[in-house]
């Protein structure tokens, strides 16, 4: 069981989060995480993308090599 001032004291940072929810839509704490997450999500999205190709190129030119041999 919590004791009273700490229940008091998460619903004070609910209730901040959802004041920052409304009054700064897009610019809140958990808004700027998500953001970031995605971000970071999309990066490595693309530098797998960009390695996948790179590594499709290489088999592509060893097997033009092995076919001129």
């Amino acid at each position: 069981t919590r004791s009273q001032a700490t229940n008091r004291r998460i619903a004070r940072r609910m209730l901040l989060e959802k004041l920052d929810q409304i009054q700064n839509p897009g610019l809140t704490k958990a808004d700027l995480v998500r953001a970031k997450k995605k971000e970071r999500e999309r990066q490595k999205a693309k530098k797998q993308k960009k390695k996948k190709r790179q590594q499709a190129e290489e088999r592509e030119s060893r097997s033009d090599v092995e076919e001129e041999d």
